[in-house]
C-alpha cells in the first residue's frame, strides 16, 4: 500500500504514483500560483509512531521549491516566507476568536532563506515576532 502526501491511501503503487504525477503536473502548469508545495509517495507502513517520523525513505517526490517549477528567485522567496508564516497567522487567528490564552510563535526562520522579513511580499502581511504569548 502507499500513500500520497494528501493521506490518500492507495492499494497499488502504480495507482498512486499516477496520482501524484497528475498532481505534479498541477503544480507545474500554476507555476508560482500553485496552491501545492510538495507531492510525496511513501510506503503506507512508513510512519514510525514510537520516533514520529517516516522510517523509509520516499518512492517518489516533487517540490514546489525545486527547480523545474520555473520559479523566479523572487517567486521563491514570496513563497517561502508566505508558507513560514501563514499557518501560524492563521491557528493564532482561531486562538484569538476564543480568547485562549497563549499564541504561536513562528519557526525560526533560516538564511539559507534569504533576509528575514518584516512583511510578507506574497500578501503584505506585517510580520510580528514579538508575541508575548508564546507557546
Amino acid at each position: 500500500m502507499a500513500m500520497l502526501s494528501s493521506h490518500e491511501r492507495f492499494d497499488d503503487l502504480e495507482e498512486a504514483v499516477q496520482h501524484a504525477t497528475a498532481w505534479v503536473h498541477e503544480m507545474r502548469g500554476a507555476g508560482a500560483t500553485s496552491a501545492i508545495r510538495r507531492v510525496c509517495v511513501r510506503p503506507s507502513d512508513s510512519w514510525d509512531t514510537d520516533n514520529l517520523r517516516h522510517r523509509h525513505r520516499p518512492l517518489f517526490e516533487a517540490s514546489y521549491y525545486h527547480p523545474e517549477q520555473g520559479l523566479t528567485d523572487a517567486d521563491v522567496y514570496a513563497a517561502r516566507v508566505h508558507d513560514w508564516h501563514a499557518n501560524a497567522d492563521r491557528v493564532n487567528q482561531n486562538l484569538a476568536h476564543n480568547k485562549a490564552k497563549y499564541r504561536l510563535c513562528y519557526l525560526n526562520w533560516t538564511d539559507e532563506w534569504g533576509p528575514k522579513p518584516t512583511a510578507c511580499p506574497a500578501c503584505n502581511t506585517a510580520l510580528h515576532d514579538d508575541n508575548p504569548f508564546r507557546w
